[in-house]
């Protein structure tokens, strides 16, 4: 990408800074993403699908207006769907309440997750809805007993619904649900997240390739995945999400060294620690740590931090530069997973569920019994 300046200004997005070959990249995978997400999507889709939303049954005030819309707009997708195909039961998986809470009014819901905290939250949001902490194996391996659970007894009509599910989840539920008995569980909803945390990333391509489809084509050895970012568009937000980009990395480069630090999801980590450099001390100090062990993770952290400082510059060009590649090599990735579900006879398509400026992970998979 140049000099330094030169990555410095491109950060910034002004053109006439940026390299041609990244301009030209953008521009590209913008008109490959129209062209295949246009060709994906459901070519028959009720009318009112068009524009659907529905208010929330009871207020939160909880959630996020980012959680919020997501709520609204995939309840509202769903419960149309549902009574489409005589949907009476729905299994949400990694539940987080939320969303239980609202199809919980329509119908009956089980929601499941791996954390025990998490189901009790979902428990106490949601006492209409069947909370089970279970976890879904991401192995590969058959699980004839979670097999069973989604197909319920011989009543249920099952629609398995996974909103934001986290590396593996996605596929994994396709194939199990590629496996059902389509008459009991006809419809599935997934939205994936996270891509950089599929646990086969480090291998070659094929092993994450789930198509015979995509396996046939020339696609290089090199495109690996990326998480799904939008690209703030402010100067604050920009700096913003460098910052919390940079404490982010810190508090796990300190996890990384101190194994025995009790666990603090570093994402949630971000919304208490404005100042950089304080970040180790008010984290020991929220640990509940004694004055010596306060002392250890600060100086810790300082050395973490002063080690890697000479390459905060280049945060914000990285995350453009993945933010650009998003496109593309999401659409590789879901197009690879609608072409799975084709090939074992299903009928598979795209929706985007969300407003993207809202939430950048809005492409939602839709399969259905062919």
């Amino acid at each position: 990408m140049g000099e330094k300046q030169d990555v410095d200004d491109c950060s910034g997005i002004r053109e006439e800074y940026c390299p041609e070959t990244l301009l030209e990249f953008h521009a590209a995978s913008n008109e490959i993403f129209t062209h295949l997400f246009n060709s994906c999507l459901a070519a028959v889709l009720p009318d009112n699908l068009s524009q659907f939303t529905t208010p929330l049954t009871q207020t939160n005030t909880a959630m996020t207006i980012k959680k919020r819309h997501e709520v609204e707009n995939f309840t509202a997708l769903l419960i149309i769907y549902c009574k489409l195909y005589g949907i009476n039961r729905i299994i949400d998986v990694g539940c987080g309440g939320h969303l239980v809470s609202q199809l919980s009014q329509y119908c009956k819901v089980v929601g499941i997750d791996c954390n025990e905290k998490f189901c009790q939250r979902a428990r106490k949001s949601c006492t209409y809805a069947k909370i089970i902490c279970l976890t879904v194996k991401c192995d590969g391996t058959d699980d004839q007993k979670l097999l069973e659970f989604f197909s319920g007894d011989e009543h249920d009509r099952t629609a398995i619904v996974s909103l934001h599910g986290c590396g593996d989840l996605q596929p994994t539920l396709l194939r199990h649900f590629s496996k059902l008995d389509h008459n009991r569980v006809p419809l599935i909803f997934t939205i994936p997240c996270c891509y950089h945390k599929m646990s086969n990333l480090k291998k070659k391509i094929f092993h994450w390739i789930m198509s015979d489809e995509v396996k046939k084509r020339s696609v290089s050895r090199e495109v690996l995945p990326v998480s799904a970012l939008s690209w703030p568009s402010s100067e604050k937000d920009r700096e913003r999400h460098t910052r919390n980009f940079i404490n982010r990395a810190l508090l796990e480069c300190l996890y990384d060294k101190r194994k025995d630090l009790p666990s603090f999801p570093c994402r949630k980590l971000n919304c208490h620690f404005e100042d950089v450099k304080d970040t180790g001390i008010k984290l020991a100090s929220q640990l509940g740590m004694d004055e010596n062990g306060i002392l250890q993770i600060d100086q810790l952290y300082r050395t973490i931090y002063a080690d890697h400082e000479p390459y905060f510059a280049y945060v914000e060009p990285f995350t453009l530069l993945q933010t650009m590649m998003q496109t593309p090599l999401e659409m590789l990735i879901l197009l690879d997973r609608l072409f799975f579900l084709k090939e074992h006879g299903c009928s598979a398509y795209i929706l985007s569920v969300f407003n993207p400026k809202i939430s950048s992970r809005h492409l939602c998979i839709i399969a259905s019994s062919s």
